[in-house]
């Protein structure tokens, strides 16, 4: 990674960066810590999000956690159920939103072994497995990608029905995923819609109450919090284009890509959280009264920002915005 200057930058000087802010979520007063998994590149190169999350449970004492997302073909699923189960007995009460996906970027596909044209079946048989050894002392399972004797995990989840009540599949914002409709499951909304289009399409899904994913910069002027968001996110963007090429999974993925970044992300920040408290405040609202979401995750760090950069706008957020938010209720 390059920092602003065009100074390469360490991937352990990046990861003692995000562990930093990601300490700072609780002390300020925010509810919860998200992880995402990367793998094979710079762009991101998260890793495990259940092992992110482990991890950051035993440095926190009062935040729920969410992953965005975990990918589910690209690992045995009795692997992914014992994780969370060991992660949902060391939060001891904490909520833990399992956000899962059936992943995108054909370098990662490759690097796993998997045929991308195997995802779709393989995410649902690893859904069904998920749900079998979270809720069941024992199971069996006889699918085309796995088969599974009769088994238990160990150690049993503390809270079996709230994981499952919690897991959520990626939604772009646009069509509701088949398989969310299919397999029952609600929604982590990676996007920048405004309410009432998100409430449009929620239609298909009367109960949902989605979790949103945005990109946030709060500022002391709503100019600098635009041009913050238009030159970070345009970073952002550029790096998930140059892995967004053929033979990407989703088509559709790689074109929306590829336009955010042709336009340099302006107009996909406004859309965003950004510029002075105010106008974060307003934008929430919005969100707010038009799909009741039951999170908004926001990204504060994102392209090559620097370090003080998002820690300055998490702050500001946690001093100004955060009051006004909590007082909404749930």
């Amino acid at each position: 990674m390059q920092n602003i200057s065009g100074e390469a930058i360490a991937d352990s000087r990046i990861y003692d960066e995000e562990l930093a802010l990601a300490s700072l979520a609780e002390p300020l007063g925010f509810d919860s810590i998200w992880t995402t998994s990367h793998y094979f590149s710079p762009y991101q190169m998260t890793g495990s999000a259940l092992q992110q999350a482990t991890f950051m449970a035993g440095r926190t004492s009062r935040v729920d956690f969410g992953t965005m997302v975990a990918v589910l073909p690209w690992h045995h699923p009795l692997h992914v159920a014992t994780e969370v189960s060991v992660l949902d007995n060391m939060l001891a009460g904490r909520r833990l939103f399992l956000g899962i996906g059936q992943g995108a970027f054909a370098r990662e596909f490759a690097g796993f072994g998997i045929a991308p044209g195997e995802a779709a079946g393989r995410f649902r048989e690893s859904v069904e497995i998920l749900r079998l050894a979270l809720s069941r002392e024992s199971f069996s399972y006889d699918g085309a990608f796995y088969k599974i004797p009769e088994t238990s995990i160990r150690p049993r989840p503390r809270n079996p029905q709230q994981l499952l009540a919690d897991m959520r599949v990626v939604w772009n914002g646009a069509a509701i995923p088949p398989l969310a409709e299919e397999l029952g499951l609600d929604l982590l909304a990676f996007g920048s819609s405004r309410g009432a289009t998100y409430a449009r399409r929620l239609r298909q899904l009367p109960a949902s109450r989605p979790v949103l994913v945005m990109f946030a910069a709060c500022t002391e002027t709503d100019e600098e919090g635009r041009e913050l968001m238009a030159r970070h996110g345009a970073e952002f963007t550029a790096r998930a284009g140059a892995l967004a090429s053929p033979p990407l999974l989703h088509v559709r993925v790689r074109r929306l890509v590829e336009r955010i970044a042709a336009d340099g992300f302006t107009p996909a920040a406004e859309r965003q959280v950004c510029g002075s408290p105010q106008r974060c405040i307003a934008r929430l609202e919005e969100l707010h009264r038009a799909i009741h979401p039951k999170e908004i995750v926001l990204v504060f760090r994102f392209g090559a920002m620097p370090r003080a950069a998002a820690e300055k706008s998490m702050r500001l957020f946690a001093e100004q915005v955060l009051p006004v938010v909590h007082a909404w209720g749930d």
